[in-house]
């Protein structure tokens, strides 16, 4: 900004010297005319001196050779030229000069230097060069009258043509004069602290500034300017106080109005006291003390010229105040300016004015419809259209990550409007083009899909490839991340391995001062874990954890190099080591309880090994609230429940059954807390809802073995327990329920299902209620069938459990036969254990007896005996085998084979002799 006006740089000619040039020529005729024109020139008139300059030029006689002829003709040309360039006919004055061939040297140079500050006020800058060097090239300062004038001209025009080298040398050869006129040197301090800016050396330009106002006259314009520029200089340092005072010292304490840059000081000072608001340190009364003196400053200014850019300041303060103290009615004043018809006339400012109504707006809805506005077409030529559409998308991409109403709609224009901003903006604002690829390589991200997650590394590679747009931003480190984020989540992970791993390596390594240096680490373990490089993941982690120990991710990082140890059956002391670590430094980790849990293995916890019991035991105390307390609960449900042998065979604890339902019901009460309070994680929940369930079914099952144990109606109340908690749990696999479908998944037949419809069936058999238990059994075989499913373990017991029936509950031996067939059937992938195996014989010999098919009954006993296992069961055979001999009449062969089963000993060995003695001996 220059503030000074146009002054005249060339001294027309005095009276007296004109006089005494015409009459040296000897030219007497055209004194008079001269002489008004010379009247003229004095007076201001130039257009009417040209008039007669052209007069006399068109009626001289040249063609007589007289040197001083020709030195009167190039003083009239020159005049004319001069008059010409002081009425701002630049163009004119340039033609006079250009047809003139200024024979006289004093003309000549003096054309030079009028030739070129016409050039100059033109615009012209490269002509001024040219002509202004052949002028300084005349001769030395000393022989050239204007030779700081030339100077300046020629280091301002190098100045305009960005050419700042040779604009400073200029400028720097016009020294200052001890008393004399320093006009051009003051000028030429103004352009070589401005120059100082553009080489980014704000220090520099003070120091010129500082040392020209001491040198320059009270109330010279100059220093207006100087302290205009030093206004900046503290603005752009975020001086603003600072700031203020130069700005205030720019505007004249008197008739500031006729100032013309008085409105751009006036504003500036009013953006201090906006940013002193804003940006200020100071407290709430503070700074609103500052946006008070701020809008003093706008309104004034509005007040005065109506500016546009008054009101928007306004406006933005009371954005500001509103935000800061919470003044609802600073919004309607917001609302109020903004939407004033008429106000805002020119495109850009009606722009801006939308830009901050959509700052203000309080709901998505009123936000929309404002940026809609703003990305209309009618705005399209507005240097606010792209930043129309960045801010519409970002609209958008909020309300979706929030759960607004067709979210998916919303999450497609968020990309389509982010797309649009960064073509807009790319080549005008590389920043907020940047921070468009940025979201729309987010939104892409959200929207989920295998294509739209492939569009966002697209977007990110764009970003971080263009060094403008990845330089233009400084969450440079985020986009790094982000990049090995996105990369790590698309569907080919082999092809994208290497580009997760650059990416992190790379947050790491370039910001390892950032936050994302320890996520970029967590991830990068986390792709190595998953993708087999267990070293690399222990290592990895390590480093997370060592180098980020204060990072809320340190100590899931060390639970995690004890996983990725353990993958690599590294020794179990390093192992623990790390996991110690985990829940010990740093208790509050969401990993600590799983480390805590992990530390010893299944294997130690279910062989109740006295320091994993103990270790388990004090898991209720240390994490209350972890789901892994489910399992923990469990564990302990299943060590109440066995009796404990020593090496020796005695017995060191017996079962608790009582300890152990206690267990169980605490293990499916710590279930529904964790889940209703959301600490189960949807990967986990199939995991948890099992442990869950089956400690439900633990639970029926030791009220059945309880019962076992019991007579009368006790045994009656714990088998109905028993029965209601089964019944329970099958009627849940019926229901719609979330966490039994992440149970049953794609499975047609869970097996907990299976188990609790068995373990039902059995209750009611127990219970002698036989018709409920066939009904279990039907819908147990019902399923097997609808699942495709011929061989299994639970279903052989199923069919057993029908033969027995068929055979015990209705003498059915035909049908019951069958069913023991179909079990040895389901169990031909030896399913059973041995007793069982012998046993279904057993009871397929005893249908064959009672339906008198004694020879198969012989045979399948037979198999029984011959079977190479060491069972009771086998001597039960012997003894079966000789009461079907009984039947047969073949009591010799009885004889035999009761004895050798008395020899047997053993139950079945005692009853065999009683057999003897009671019916095979005389006395």
């Amino acid at each position: 900004m220059v503030f000074l006006r146009k002054t005249c740089f060339f001294v027309v000619l005095s009276l007296s010297a004109l006089s005494a040039v015409i009459a040296d020529s000897g030219v007497s005729s055209y004194d008079e005319d001269l002489l008004r024109a010379h009247r003229f020139s004095s007076a201001g008139l130039y257009s009417d001196a040209a008039l007669i300059y052209n007069k006399v030029l068109g009626s001289l006689d040249v063609s007589v050779e007289s040197s001083k002829k020709h030195a009167f003709y190039d003083m009239v040309r020159y005049l004319l030229a001069e008059s010409y360039y002081l009425s701002d006919e630049y163009r004119d004055a340039l033609d006079v000069i250009a047809r003139a061939d200024f024979s006289d040297e004093q003309y000549h140079a003096k054309a030079l230097l009028l030739q070129g500050s016409a050039y100059h006020h033109r615009g012209d800058y490269a002509q001024a060069v040219s002509v202004l060097v052949s002028y300084l090239n005349l001769g030395p300062r000393e022989a050239l009258l204007n030779y700081d004038k030339a100077q300046w001209l020629l280091g301002f025009s190098y100045y305009k043509l960005g050419k700042m080298t040779f604009s400073r040398r200029h400028l720097r050869n016009i020294k200052y004069s001890e008393g004399g006129d320093n006009g051009y040197y003051h000028r030429a301090q103004i352009y070589l602290a401005r120059i100082h800016l553009i080489d980014r050396n704000p220090d520099n330009a003070v120091e010129v500034l500082e040392a020209l106002l001491e040198v320059l006259p009270s109330r010279d314009a100059l220093s207006y300017e100087a302290s205009y520029i030093l206004g900046e200089i503290a603005f752009r340092s975020g001086r603003y106080s600072e700031a203020v005072e130069w700005y205030s010292s720019a505007v004249p304490h008197r008739n500031y109005e006729l100032a013309d840059w008085h409105s751009n000081a006036l504003y500036n000072i009013g953006w201090c006291y906006l940013k002193l608001g804003e940006e200020g340190n100071d407290d709430i009364t503070t700074r609103s003390v500052s946006l008070s003196n701020a809008i003093e400053v706008f309104e004034k200014l509005a007040a005065h010229n109506g500016d546009e850019r008054a009101y928007l300041a306004l406006a933005r303060i009371y954005l500001l105040r509103k935000d800061l103290l919470g003044d609802e009615s600073d919004s309607a004043r917001i609302e109020e300016i903004l939407s004033h018809d008429g106000l805002f006339l020119s495109r850009d400012t009606a722009a801006e004015a939308l830009l901050l109504r959509g700052e203000a707006a309080k709901s998505y809805n009123a936000r929309a419809d404002i940026y809609r506005s703003l990305t209309d077409d009618s705005f399209s030529a507005s240097p606010l259209y792209g930043l129309g559409w960045y801010y519409r998308g970002l609209n958008d991409f909020k309300e979706y990550l929030e759960g607004g109403s067709s979210w998916h709609n919303l999450c497609d224009d968020a990309i389509e409007a982010f797309g649009k901003a960064y073509d807009i903006l790319v080549d005008s604002d590389k920043e907020k083009a940047a921070l468009a690829l940025k979201y729309l390589a987010q939104a892409n991200f959200s929207r989920g899909t295998s294509a739209t997650r492939l569009s966002a590394a697209e977007a990110l590679e764009r970003l971080v490839s263009s060094a403008d747009l990845f330089d233009a931003i400084d969450c440079r480190d985020e986009v790094l991340y982000l990049q090995g984020f996105v990369a790590y989540h698309l569907e080919d992970a082999e092809a994208s391995s290497s580009l997760v791993v650059d990416a992190l390596e790379r947050t790491v390594a370039e910001y390892p001062d950032s936050a994302f240096a320890p996520m970029a680490l967590s991830l990068l373990g986390t792709h190595y874990f998953h993708s087999g490089a267990h070293e690399d993941a222990e290592k990895t982690f390590l480093v997370l954890a060592k180098r980020y120990p204060s990072s809320s991710l340190a100590g899931d990082a060390w639970f995690w190099a004890g996983e990725a140890a353990d993958w690599q059956h590294s020794d179990d002391d390093i192992v623990k080591k790390y996991r110690r670590t985990a829940f010990e430094c740093y208790p509050s980790s969401s990993h600590a309880s799983e480390a805590y849990f992990s530390y010893y293995s299944f294997a130690e916890y279910l062989r109740s090994n006295v320091d994993a019991l103990e270790h388990i035991y004090a898991m209720e105390d240390l994490f209350p609230t972890t789901p892994h307390l489910i399992v923990a609960y469990y564990l302990i449900g299943l060590d109440n429940k066995v009796v404990h042998y020593d090496d020796n065979d005695e017995i060191v604890r017996a079962s608790d059954y009582k300890a152990a339902i206690s267990s169980f019901e605490k293990a499916s009460d710590a279930f529904e807390t964790c889940y209703d309070s959301g600490v189960i994680t949807d990967d986990a929940l199939e995991y948890f809802a099992t442990i869950r369930y089956r400690a439900i079914l633990e639970n029926a099952l030791i009220k059945m073995i309880i019962a076992d144990d019991t007579e009368g109606a006790a045994r009656r109340l714990y088998l109905e327990s028993a029965a209601k908690i089964l019944n329970d749990i099958v009627r849940v696999f019926d229901g719609d329920d979330d966490i039994m479908r992440s149970l049953t998944g794609e499975r047609p037949f869970p097996r907990l299902r299976e188990e609790s419809e068995y373990s039902l069936a059995i209750a009611y058999i127990k219970m002698k209620d036989y018709s409920s238990a066939e009904k279990a059994l039907s819908s147990l075989l019902g399923h097997y069938s609808s699942a495709k499913i011929s061989r299994g373990y639970y279903l052989s017991r199923a069919w057993y459990e029908q033969g027995r029936l068929a055979m015990e509950a209705h003498n059915d031996y035909d049908l019951a036969i069958k069913f023991l067939l179909r079990a040895e059937e389901a169990a031909q992938d030896r399913v059973l254990s041995d007793e069982q195996n012998l046993d279904l014989w057993i009871q397929q010999s005893a249908c064959y007896r009672a339906l008198e098919q004694y020879d198969t009954a012989m045979l399948m006993l037979s198999k029984v005996i011959n079977e190479d296992v060491i069972s009771p069961l086998r001597i039960k055979a012997m003894y079966l085998r000789a009461e079907v001999y009984e039947i047969q009449g073949r009591r010799e062969l009885a004889l035999k084979q009761l004895e050798v089963t008395a020899l047997s000993g053993g139950v079945w060995g005692t009853l065999a002799q009683e057999k003897l003695e009671q019916d095979y001996v005389f006395f």
